[in-house]
C-alpha cells in the first residue's frame, strides 16, 4: 500500500554568501517523488520581502536526475508566501541520495545592514510504502 508522505530537508543559513551543501540519503520506504519545493522556514526581521534570498540545486537519485535549480524568494507575509509544489515525476530507488547545495545571496540584512540569519526547508512530496 502506497502513502503520501513529505521528506523534509532543513538548510541553516548562518552567515551572507555562505554556500552549503546538500548530501543525505533519501528513506528506504520513499518510492516515488512527486513534487518539490524550497521556500524560507518562519519570520526573517527585514521589514520587506526579499525577491532573492538565495539560489537552491538539487539532484536525486544520486545524481542521476537535477529536477530543481532556481532562485528560492522571501515573503513577510504569509498570505503571499509562495506554498505550490513543482510538480515532478521520479521513482527512487533503494539507498539513494538527495544532492546538491543552497547558495545564500546575502541580501537577508535588518535596516542596518546587518546579516539576518534563516533556514530554508526543501519539502519533497512522496509516495512511500506503509
Amino acid at each position: 500500500m502506497e502513502i503520501r508522505r513529505y521528506f523534509i530537508l532543513p538548510i541553516i543559513v548562518r552567515k551572507a554568501g555562505q554556500v552549503i551543501p546538500i548530501d543525505q540519503n533519501i528513506p528506504a520506504h520513499i518510492i516515488s517523488c512527486r513534487g518539490i519545493l524550497a521556500t524560507v522556514k518562519g519570520f526573517i526581521q527585514t521589514g520587506h520581502e526579499i525577491q532573492h534570498i538565495g539560489e537552491i540545486s538539487i539532484q536525486i537519485n544520486s545524481g542521476e536526475v537535477h529536477p530543481l535549480h532556481h532562485s528560492v524568494g522571501y515573503a513577510d507575509k504569509p498570505l503571499l508566501k509562495c506554498n505550490h509544489f513543482m510538480q515532478i515525476e521520479e521513482q527512487i530507488t533503494p539507498d539513494m541520495r538527495i544532492s546538491g547545495y543552497y547558495q545564500d545571496a546575502a541580501t537577508a540584512k535588518d535596516d542596518k545592514g546587518t546579516f539576518l540569519p534563516y533556514q530554508v526547508n526543501v519539502y519533497l512530496y512522496c509516495k512511500a510504502t506503509k
